[in-house]
């Protein structure tokens, strides 16, 4: 039986729907929910953090809410009398709350994070205590943390998204292990811990502030470690939680777009465009890193090896079945250009680096482990840039006047000292790389390299290894310059120089006078606003990144054009990778892999009653135990909920009402702004808590 007071709710917001001319809910529908209620507790103003868990295992959940005024917990639990509060206390002011069963007692822990930054456990239970703080990060938004068991021990795990990017803690009961910070964009969001994929390893979901592909999935290894970010496309994404499950796989709902419409997705494994792979880098800085792209296990697949200046470290992404394992090593300080070879000659590349900060030329041998400290090598001047061919190393060296040279260095062991290949008078800025090859028909290898702001300087190589300028300028033609470092390339076969210019790319080499010789000249896809980026696969295609389009273009031979959306992420080098590419930036590396790969399908939908719905927040609860949930989702124009149903391909409006009446004039806010379910009084079904202005509402639901 229908409640007075839930009676007066439906009355109010049929006469709102009146007004705004909402379409009819089914009453078939309509009478499968109901509630009594609401049971309302007034606490105070500065509410927030509001959860569901049983504290006291009696098979009924408490609401628990911040009380940030007074540093504490209120934990209510409904009883025949009402809604009774218990106090838990915080140690002070907090910026996020998370419950589990951190040691696998059967009763439920709790984890706050308070404002400096620390992790602080409480493992409730006779004769437990708080534990030692856990350093972990500032929060990076209000419910910045989540549980799960991340490594299947029973033990409940705890993720955090900080300011320095996502920390994955475990084994809490015993002092805690903080893994790494995993980067994340600025302005993140939603963060939610769920099994996405259905392989019963929980995977993590994070919504970005990004227009376009702005959500961003890891899914879990099961050990407690996660694989890349994935990329998957949705626009102007509100928020993403846990859906109906209906069907029998798991589904991620969505508030999208620029009406809020709701969506709800499942995971194709084999989707016909996979999807993007993102390793996020720390320090964030304006450019991208300094790089090399080749073997370096030694186990025939290329890898990448990035170097962070501030932190003196490098970072290798190992290939590894299409993905890759990353690992950070020490190395030298202001690391400026990286270049794999044999410089040895003992048939495995190794890594030589330049670091102007420490005026060092050295190399890492890679008959050594990884993480073998780089050794230096004899250097007549400042390096800024290096390259590595027939066992040398040839590196660019400049004076504090910018006066600058090109040394041929040997590995050690080899004999003879740094030998003078070429005399420049000046460079305004320092390359970022060097590439070599056989670009004309004399002998010798030749060396072109970019300099900032100027463009693309060219030197002809000859038999004894010395070079010499193409022309007295040293520039190469008047469409290379300006150029970005980044749109330079050798072609596949290390014969010809490729060079992408905003409308167009070309492919050259030089002839007997130093003059570019034009091999072939691509114009781009139809569309294409600008090109900034560009190379070449080893069967022909052409891929090229249209900065302001924010695609990545594909052009194969016999087959029509293909695109597809990046995210807003500055791009500064694009190379071809197994068969696919790579997309290097200060943020990280985006793999595209051109192959079939995990995706969303969204397998229903539902748009928003009127044009001034407004929905901001969401989650799933199983209402009316049918073992199915549904949606329900907060309207901040009804000032209310909206309960949805999951029917084929649709997501149906089964209920509505108001929370609270506000006058039509009154400044529009989010109220109510906070959203659980729980079964509060032990009869098996999902309740509502609602967190409004000052005070929680309870709404128990009815068979």
């Amino acid at each position: 039986m229908t409640s007075p007071r839930h009676l007066a709710g439906l009355l109010l917001a049929t006469t709102l729907a009146a007004q705004s001319t909402p379409p009819p809910i089914e009453p078939a529908l309509r009478a499968r929910f109901g509630f009594l209620g609401p049971e309302i507790h007034k606490v105070g103003e500065g509410l927030g953090l509001l959860h569901s868990v049983d504290l006291d295992g009696n098979g009924r959940a408490e609401a628990v809410v911040n009380d940030a005024r007074r540093g504490r917990l209120h934990a209510l639990a409904l009883g025949e009398d009402g809604l009774k509060a218990n106090t838990l206390p915080t140690r002070g002011q907090i910026q996020g709350v998370a419950f589990g069963d951190f040691d696998a007692d059967g009763v439920q822990d709790l984890a706050v994070l308070d404002l400096r930054g620390r992790l602080l456990v409480t493992l409730r239970g006779p004769g437990k205590a708080a534990l030692e703080p856990i350093e972990v990060g500032q929060g990076l938004f209000a419910h910045c943390l989540e549980t799960g068991d991340l490594d299947g021990d029973g033990k409940v795990d705890v993720v955090v998204a900080t300011r320095e990017g996502l920390r994955v803690v475990r084994q809490l009961d015993r002092g805690g292990v903080v893994a790494p910070p995993i980067p994340v964009e600025e302005g993140s969001r939603s963060l939610e811990v769920m099994d996405l994929d259905g392989d019963r390893r929980l995977d993590v979901v994070l919504v970005t502030p990004a227009e376009r592909m702005a959500l961003r999935v890891k899914f879990g290894r099961g050990d407690g470690s996660f694989g890349p970010w994935v990329i998957l496309g949705a626009e102007n994404l509100r928020t993403a939680f846990a859906g109906t499950g209906a069907g029998g796989r798991p589904t991620l709902a969505t508030i999208e777009g620029p009406h809020r419409r709701v969506a709800e997705y499942i995971l194709d494994p084999r989707s016909e465009r996979g999807a993007l792979l993102f390793t996020a880098l720390p320090g964030g800085g304006r450019d991208a890193p300094p790089f090399a792209h080749g073997d370096v296990d030694g186990d025939g697949d290329p890898d990448l090896v990035l170097a962070d200046r501030e932190r003196a470290s490098l970072t290798v992404l190992l290939e590894e079945n299409g993905d890759f394992v990353v690992r950070s090593f020490p190395t030298l300080a202001g690391v400026s250009c990286l270049a794999l070879g044999d410089l040895d000659g003992d048939g495995r590349n190794d890594l030589v680096l330049t670091s102007p900060d420490e005026d060092a030329l050295a190399w890492k041998s890679g008959a050594k482990p990884l993480d073998a400290f780089p050794e230096r090598l004899p250097c007549t001047n400042k390096p800024v840039a290096v390259a590595v061919h027939g066992g040398r190393a040839v590196v660019l060296t400049r004076d504090d006047k910018r006066k600058a040279r090109v040394d041929a260095v040997p590995a050690p062991g080899k004999g003879g000292a740094a030998a003078l290949l070429l005399q420049i008078d000046r460079l305004a800025a320092d390359p970022a790389r060097l590439v070599l090859g056989e670009f004309d028909d004399l002998p010798g290898v030749d060396l072109v390299f970019v300099v900032p702001g100027e463009g693309l300087r060219a030197f002809r190589g000859s038999a004894d290894g010395l070079f010499t300028p193409l022309d007295q300028s040293g520039e190469a033609a008047g469409f290379t310059r300006r150029m970005e470092d980044g749109a330079l390339a050798a072609s596949p076969d290390g014969k010809a120089v490729f060079v992408v210019r905003d409308r167009f790319a070309r492919t050259f080499r030089f002839d007997a006078e130093g003059r570019p010789a034009i091999l072939a000249q691509d114009n781009g896809p139809e569309g294409a606003a600008a090109l900034n980026l560009g190379t070449t696969l080893g069967d022909g295609t052409r891929l090229y990144v249209d900065r302001k389009g924010g695609k990545l273009h594909r052009l194969a031979k016999d087959t029509p054009p293909a695109s597809l959306d990046l995210p807003p992420i500055e791009f500064g080098y694009l190379l071809a990778h197994q068969g696919g590419a790579l997309l290097l930036g200060a943020k990280g590396v985006l793999r595209v892999p051109f192959t079939q790969g995990p995706g969303l399908r969204m397998v229903r939908s539902h748009e928003p009653p009127t044009d001034k719905t407004q929905y901001f927040h969401g989650i799933a609860a199983d209402l009316d135990g049918d073992g199915t949930k549904e949606l329900v989702l907060v309207d901040a124009h009804l000032s209310g909920l909206q309960v949805l149903v999951a029917q084929a391909d649709k997501l149906e409006r089964a209920l509505a009402f108001p929370v609270f009446e506000r006058p039509a004039e009154e400044e529009r806010e989010s109220e109510p702004r906070e959203l659980v379910s729980g079964d509060f009084n032990g009869d098996g079904l999902a309740d509502l808590a609602v967190l409004c202005h000052d005070r929680v509402l309870v709404y128990v639901s009815e068979r």
